[in-house]
């Protein structure tokens, strides 16, 4: 077995089969034949940037948020484009009126979230991710949440932010097109 290759483009299937059921633990709606297994989240977004936008085109990133968004857009000709989140009342938060405001560009591609956020530690709560569900609909954009440090939530998370931005099982047809790194 060892002597045969037979690389599969999307990863291996045993892996894909693993993201899947992990994610439909949570109530998501995804099937392991949805799932690409790549060499790590830069080499996600790259194929994301190619996938979603032409040159020129734009993406909306959180700020404050992890900081090499705009370096690999660029290597892609993908501009990057900020929505604030602010804090106030104890916990960080999407400022959901400059979101609209700045997705009302007609080059936005996409909306980007980091959940939880890098460096903030804060989570979209279930009615933020409604809010995001509502406006890439709206718009015809993508919504793309990047989880990988979902396993490090912390005790204290707030009871109403949900495990992931992947829909549940019932709302999957409903869009937006919602990607997870």
């Amino acid at each position: 077995e060892c002597l045969r290759y037979s690389p599969y483009p999307r990863g291996a299937s045993d892996a894909r089969e693993a993201v899947a059921a992990h994610h439909t633990a949570q109530g998501a709606s995804l099937r392991a034949d949805a799932v690409v297994i790549t060499a790590g989240t830069s080499e996600g977004y790259a194929h994301l940037f190619r996938l979603l936008a032409d040159p020129g085109d734009r993406i909306l990133v959180p700020r404050p948020s992890y900081p090499l968004f705009e370096l690999l857009a660029g290597l892609e000709s993908v501009e990057i484009d900020a929505y604030p989140l602010r804090f106030g009342r104890g916990r960080w938060h999407i400022d959901l009126p400059a979101l609209e405001a700045a997705a009302a560009d007609s080059r936005i591609r996409a909306v980007m979230t980091v959940n939880p956020n890098n460096p903030t530690g804060s989570l979209a709560s279930a009615d933020e991710v409604r809010a995001l569900r509502a406006l890439c609909r709206k718009r015809g954009v993508a919504l793309v949440s990047d989880e990988v440090f979902a396993a490090y939530r912390s005790g204290r998370a707030r009871a109403d932010a949900p495990g992931t931005l992947l829909p549940d099982v019932g709302a999957a047809e409903e869009g937006p097109l919602t990607l997870v790194l």
